[in-house]
């Protein structure tokens, strides 16, 4: 297994991963889903759009925000990390970051109409070592879908 991850946090900045802003979100009568579309309303687009060509699961604990920790202010998206569950090939995998019941590929496409993405530098790319054929292929093909809208 390779992990190439760098570290996002430090002494002056945490993540508040969306499970825990829900609970804050909670105490204010807040919708955390409007709440975190306000935040960065292109950045949670995005989000969705590679949630689908990368076809992973992502969950509440594996996305989030960064805040300051003496202020307690969020400054924006956290990087996107966890991708162990990235890559398969299984149809109609459910959004989790989404508040309405839709598919991975459903919400990127609502986010693909919106934002309009050039997803072509993909077809561009060498393939990556630790993808397999299969998987690279389904890749491109995802986002040559996205690419059709």
């Amino acid at each position: 297994m390779i992990v190439n991850s760098e570290l996002f946090t430090s002494e002056e900045i945490s993540l508040v991963t969306f499970e825990k802003f829900k609970i804050f979100c909670s105490y204010y009568g807040m919708n955390p889903y409007t709440e975190a579309e306000r935040i960065d309303r292109e950045r949670y687009r995005k989000i969705q759009i590679a949630d689908f060509i990368l076809n992973n699961d992502r969950h509440e604990q594996n996305w989030g925000f960064l805040m300051e920790n003496e202020t307690g202010k969020l400054t924006g998206y956290c990087p996107l990390f966890d991708h162990d569950h990235a890559f398969v090939n299984y149809d109609y995998v459910m959004s989790q970051i989404t508040e309405a019941a839709m598919t991975l590929e459903d919400a990127a496409v609502r986010a693909q109409k919106e934002l309009g993405l050039d997803l072509r530098m993909l077809n561009e790319m060498e393939q990556p070592r630790f993808l397999n054929d299969v998987q690279w292929d389904a890749v491109l093909e995802r986002a040559d879908r996205l690419l059709q809208i």
